[in-house]
């Protein structure tokens, strides 16, 4: 997960942790490191984290990764504009 804020962090993990091993990244260039350097079963974005915005993130994945995994976009951002962007940088579900 992708998250620059620690309180959601925490929250998404104390959830999450029981069914998955997480990793966690609090901005885009960290993220799209360890993306591309791994395999995940899903990747869930914030759409505002520092350093490199979430639709570069996506399209770098996108082209640069050996194997795709779903990426899930979570986030309080939710126009219909929102969504078309992040659909069309690679997100599966918004």
């Amino acid at each position: 997960m992708v998250e620059d804020n620690i309180d959601i962090q925490r929250n998404i993990a104390s959830y999450l942790e029981c069914f998955f091993a997480l990793d966690f990244a609090h901005n885009g260039e960290i993220g799209l490191s360890l993306m591309l350097n791994q395999e995940f079963d899903v990747i869930i974005l914030d759409v505002m984290f520092p350093k490199l915005d979430v639709l570069t993130v996506c399209r770098r994945y996108q082209e640069y990764a050996s194997v795709i995994s779903p990426i899930l976009m979570l986030t309080a951002r939710d126009t219909i504009v929102d969504k078309e962007l992040g659909f069309c940088a690679g997100a599966d579900d918004y």
